[in-house]
């Protein structure tokens, strides 16, 4: 291991002025921006204070080293704007935290020390709010050197228990690939001329205009579906308990809460980097409340700044400019996959929008995209051991048209040869879409009340009402589809309560007061359920084995590794990542302290099946790297690479031969990828 040098910038910050409500290049980028100094420490010397005309020459004789940061998207991303500066490798105790204690801890820097047994945090960090000048207040700066001073002494110590906390947990070769990853994502904040993904910042103009459109679109559309107007409506999302009966009465869905520090009662957790929420939003990712709660989330912000405006800054004023990818390592704790990170979320770009027609290549290169195909479908079926479904993969056909002929039988393939723009060619499109949706959305035990809503409201991006004759072709009438409604109104009478039961049943009867003929949709998604479940036995028996009663009474589920460990559930995963799930009850609740979390059976294989991808994902990254691709970007189960013009064929059929490869670990899992050479992330 390279020489290591605990680094930690010191700046100005004020009331108005913090990352508690600023994003990292928000913050850095403002004009108020003004750094006091820099806390150095070499190894396991003492460590010792650089006065900001210090730090550059340092950063020059040192540029071999490895830099140890706490939250290295800060540090580093001030390395890269103020000094122009990239370690030659990235080390990050936040990034690390997340993979070993985040099950447990908060991720700041006292809550991991605390959790870990160390030494203590200094707090006279606060004394220097709002102040400039910091020689200005006898003893001020002593006192702030001396706290940072700390701050690099228990940074170290903090690593060096994380990497033999890590070493235990995940084993060496794991945590070496975690520390190698970790680098790689920290790696895409430097935005090199030549290299890196840029923005076109006339096209940015032009998708400012549309985020804004669409975010009014977005809020009438959601008000006229709920039948509020549109003021209430959003009055209804800013409110801080309004909301939360809203998605109680209408939706069925209990909000998170947690112990208000200043109260010390229960209160609703509401706050972004809340646990219950942040595990709330990635469990409904997809789905109409997921979208509601999206919207709260945008609606409710102070900031009225979208994600262009804030893309114009980083451009900052040229046509074409290189731009800094904030991806948050570990940022879907259930899962451990990246999230967006910097209030940019590139992870989520509309396709066809001009956000997305902005990215494009530095002059000269272009765009290698290369994505698995339907990644979670395969890895699910291999979990499950499902040998028919992992048959149609390895022999290359396509599993939603497969999964189509069990619903329409042979009609399925009705107009697939037929010209793009005729009647039978968009029919058959429509059937591949809705059996699309099945296979993704229904491998997790999603019922038809999620379905049908998932098509109604087009949340997978086309809208989809099944009709009578669909019902007709399934062998569905009137009376079947009224059996099974009474039979789920009895349902939830039986699990909500009555006075409960009544208010989700009547939110779920609204769209079919404003058309009758909403009643053949919701017979035609209810029998979907029932033909993939009856297609599907070993994905519905791994359901079962994955029940937290089947998992006390076992050591393995098929690939997956069970661990007790008082009272822990630790789920070691394909790839030698690890899930936990602290305190875990037979009844599925858990959590860490500052929140109740619940999950069953079947979400415990969607967080498996998601994590195991996500390590497909990592090792596939890690080999591009080494084969010299210039990986600038990773959304879910795509990476994209800029490359030369002369290069970028012979990139593209790389990427492909590594991502359709498949690792010892995975060995029987069948993949498959596909590499495009773009000028815009828009032609993907």
């Amino acid at each position: 291991m390279s020489q290591i040098i605990t680094f930690d910038f010191e700046t100005y910050y004020a009331p108005k002025y913090t990352l508690s409500t600023m994003s990292i290049p928000d913050y850095v980028l403002d004009e108020r921006f003004k750094i006091h100094g820099a806390a150095v420490k070499i190894d396991q010397e003492k460590p010792f204070w650089l006065e900001p005309e210090d730090i550059e020459d340092f950063l020059i004789a040192h540029k071999d080293a490895w830099f140890l940061f706490h939250n290295a998207q800060f540090d580093a991303y001030i390395l890269s704007v103020e000094y122009r500066f990239f370690p030659s490798m990235v080390l990050d105790t936040l990034c690390l935290g997340a993979l070993i204690c985040g099950w447990y801890s908060r991720l700041g820097l006292k809550d991991l020390l605390e959790f870990l047994g160390g030494p203590p945090k200094g707090d006279d960090l606060g004394k220097s709010k709002g102040i400039r000048d910091l020689s200005s207040v006898p003893g001020l700066k002593e006192a702030i050197v001396s706290y940072a001073l700390n701050d690099a002494e228990i940074t170290r110590w903090l690593f060096d228990a994380l990497l033999e906390r890590g070493a235990k947990l995940l084993g060496k070769e794991t945590l070496q690939k975690e520390l190698r990853i970790i680098h790689e994502t920290m790696r895409l904040l430097y935005p090199d001329e030549k290299k890196r993904l840029c923005v076109d910042s006339r096209v940015l103009s032009k998708a400012v205009l549309e985020e804004e459109k669409e975010e009014e679109q977005r809020l009438q559309s959601m008000a006229a579906q709920f039948t509020y107007p549109v003021a209430e409506f959003k009055k209804m999302l800013r409110s801080r308990t309004a909301f939360p009966q809203f998605m109680a009465e209408r939706l069925g869905i209990s909000m998170p809460t947690k112990i208000s520090k200043t109260t010390g009662k229960s209160t609703y957790a509401l706050a972004k980097n809340d646990t219950g929420l942040k595990a709330l939003r990635e469990t409904l990712e997809g789905t109409p409340a997921g979208e509601l709660l999206a919207l709260r989330e945008t609606v409710g912000s102070s900031i009225a700044q979208t994600r262009g405006h804030r893309l114009l800054r980083l451009a900052d004023g040229r046509d074409i400019a290189p731009v800094p990818v904030f991806l948050n390592y570990g940022g879907a704790q259930q899962t451990l996959r990246w999230s967006g990170g910097a209030k940019l979320n590139l992870q989520n770009l509309p396709r066809g929008s001009w956000l997305r027609k902005s990215f494009i290549p530095p002059e000269g290169h272009k765009l290698v995209v290369c994505d698995y195909s339907s990644v979670e479908a395969r890895v699910l079926a291999w979990l499950a051991q499902d040998e028919d479904l992992l048959r149609v993969f390895r022999e290359g056909r396509d599993v939603y048209v497969e999964f189509g002929r069990s619903v329409w039988g042979g009609a399925m393939m009705d107009g697939a040869d037929s010209d793009e723009d005729s009647p039978e060619y968009k029919a058959f499109k429509k059937r591949r879409f809705v059996s699309k949706t099945c296979v993704l959305g229904l491998g997790y035990s999603a019922g038809w009340t999620v379905l049908e809503g998932v098509l109604r409201t087009g949340s997978m991006g086309t809208v989809v009402v099944l009709d009578k004759s669909v019902c007709e072709t399934l062998g569905v009438d009137d009376v079947w589809i009224r059996e099974r409604l009474i039979s789920y109104r009895d349902y939830l009478r039986g699990k909500m309560g009555e006075v409960d039961a009544r208010m989700r049943w009547e939110a779920l009867m609204l769209p079919l007061k404003n058309n009758a003929d909403i009643l053949w949709h919701f017979g035609a998604t209810m029998r979907l359920v029932e033909i993939y479940r009856t297609a599907r036995p070993s994905v519905t028996a791994l359901w079962r084995q994955m029940d937290i009663r089947s998992l006390q009474r076992t050591s393995q589920v098929g690939y997956v590794g069970v661990e007790w460990d008082g009272g822990d559930l630790r789920l070691r995963l394909p790839g030698g990542t690890a899930l936990i799930y602290p305190g875990m009850q037979e009844n599925g609740a858990y959590g860490r302290g500052d929140g109740v979390l619940h999950t069953y059976g079947a979400k415990l294989v969607e967080n498996v099946t998601q994590a195991v991808a996500r390590n497909l994902l990592r090792d596939a990254w890690l080999d591009a790297r080494r084969e010299g691709l210039n990986v600038v970007l990773s959304v879910h189960d795509e990476l994209v690479c800029v490359e030369k013009d002369g290069d970028a064929e012979r990139a593209a059929e790389t990427l492909t031969g590594i991502m359709s490869t498949v690792p010892v670990w995975a060995e029987g899992l069948p993949l498959d990828a596909e590499a495009k050479v773009i000028d815009s992330y828009a032609d993907k």
